[in-house]
């Protein structure tokens, strides 16, 4: 069976502590990561941060404040069945690779798809694994409505449909996250400093000025960021095909279509590492 250190990502993309969230989120757009590894300066891992706990935590600037700190973590030399288990049934898109607490990589469920079942010979059709509930958007949605549904739903991507309801395109969060921009943001708070009695307040009020950036997602629909170049495989393609399209096309969903064209599911990178149970 193929080990992790085999499929596993090792120049890992992460932030160090003390960090800010504005310093993550940076980050996360320019390598277009929805989560990050948070490291101390010794590069063990202490917690990890997505942009999930940033948008659910927006007053909180240190990222030791937003990040989690409980997490699964495995070794360079464990096989990718029992990595599959672990995403699977925590509910995780990747995992960070731990030796004697210092991070030496991280596998994700894509690193398994691409690097690893697309070299193997695995012939069960994807109607095995597809879903036949498609997550879907219409394509003049705003994008920052289009964002906060994803983090509701728990949904990385969406299909896109046009005004008479057929598939358009097709969006994720990285597309999202990359048609924004950082604007400084100036924020003040009052400091009153007194004693018991008003009499001994210092008047007037000291102001503190920060200027902080905040990611802004411009004023544009959906449709305006979509991918229209869509690669579909039908209810019979073998896993394997499936796995070795995503890793052609660098994509982590293929639409499934029946023999006159119509939509019906979706094989992600997450159903395909089911077969790996």
């Amino acid at each position: 069976m193929i080990k992790v250190e085999e499929v596993m990502v090792k120049d890992v993309i992460s932030v160090t502590i003390p960090a800010t969230v504005n310093e993550a989120l940076e980050k996360m757009q320019k390598f277009k990561k929805p989560d990050l590894p948070v490291i101390n300066k010794e590069k063990e891992l202490v917690g990890i941060i997505s942009l999930d706990d940033i948008i659910k935590n927006p007053n909180e600037d240190q990222i030791a404040l937003v990040m989690s700190r409980e997490f699964k973590s495995v070794k360079e030399g464990d096989g990718v069945k029992k990595v599959a288990k672990i995403l699977l049934d925590n509910n995780l898109t990747r995992v960070p690779v731990i030796s004697n607490g210092k991070l030496m990589g991280v596998v994700a469920v894509r690193d398994i798809v691409m690097n690893g079942i697309s070299k193997l010979d695995l012939n069960e059709p994807c109607q095995k694994y597809m879903k036949e509930e498609v997550p879907c958007i219409w394509q003049d949605t705003p994008l920052r409505s289009a964002l906060m549904i994803m983090v509701y739903s728990k949904s990385t991507f969406f299909m896109v449909l046009g005004n008479d309801g057929g598939i358009v395109g097709i969006v994720d969060t990285q597309d999202i996250m990359s048609s924004g921009e950082f604007l400084d943001e100036l924020k003040t708070t009052e400091l009153n400093i007194s004693g018991e009695g008003d009499d001994w307040a210092w008047e007037p009020k000291n102001a503190l000025h920060i200027v902080s950036k905040k990611l802004t997602l411009p004023l544009k629909p959906v449709k305006e960021v979509m991918s229209t170049e869509l690669v579909t495989v039908t209810r019979k393609t073998a896993i394997s095909k499936c796995a070795k399209e995503m890793r052609k096309n660098n994509i982590e969903q293929i639409p499934v279509i029946n023999a006159e064209g119509a939509l019906i599911g979706i094989i992600r990178d997450v159903d395909i590492i089911k077969s790996l149970l």
